[in-house]
């Protein structure tokens, strides 16, 4: 999928769902931090932002600035000073720099993961719109049509009472 398919999805599922554009992002930077954690391993600090110029979500793997030689240097947790200057000019040791790394390739397994916290995502927002819909009729008698039970739990259709 490229940058402005993303874009044109999280678009629509925003409009399909009546949820904020930025809770979706949310959802799919999370599905991507997920996915990396797996990637880079459990010990490795990641933040995944979306670019609204690009369309894309980077992703950036924050490392220790440390002053090493290069083969002394614990590649996924350590950058030396003379590369972190190139990335920041007032970096200095002991500093924490975040450094833009690919965005993993999904294997079956993550791309099912990454589709279940988004689906997750999405659900929790759906909830919390019709919760914050309906609390201050509490107490209030309404009048529904009961649709399905849905694991023990009686889904009803309120409509727009």
């Amino acid at each position: 999928m490229n940058a402005t398919d993303l874009a044109r999805v999280i678009e629509s599922v925003s409009k399909d769902r009546s949820i904020k554009r930025e809770i979706i992002i949310s959802a799919l930077e999370q599905a991507v931090l997920t996915a990396a954690q797996k990637k880079y391993g459990p010990h490795a600090i990641l933040e995944a932002h979306f670019n609204n110029d690009s369309g894309e979500i980077d992703l950036f793997l924050f490392k220790k600035v440390v002053e090493s030689e290069p083969e002394m240097l614990e590649e996924s947790e350590e950058i030396d000073i003379k590369d972190a200057a190139l990335l920041d000019p007032e970096a200095q040791l002991g500093d924490e720099i975040g450094v833009k790394v690919e965005t993993p390739d999904f294997g079956r397994i993550d791309a099912q993961t990454a589709k279940q916290v988004i689906f997750q995502k999405v659900r929790d927002a759906e909830r919390e719109i019709i919760f914050n819909e309906y609390i201050h009729r509490k107490g209030e008698i309404i009048t529904g049509i009961a649709r399905r039970v849905e694991r023990g739990n009686l889904i009803i259709d309120l409509g727009r009472t």
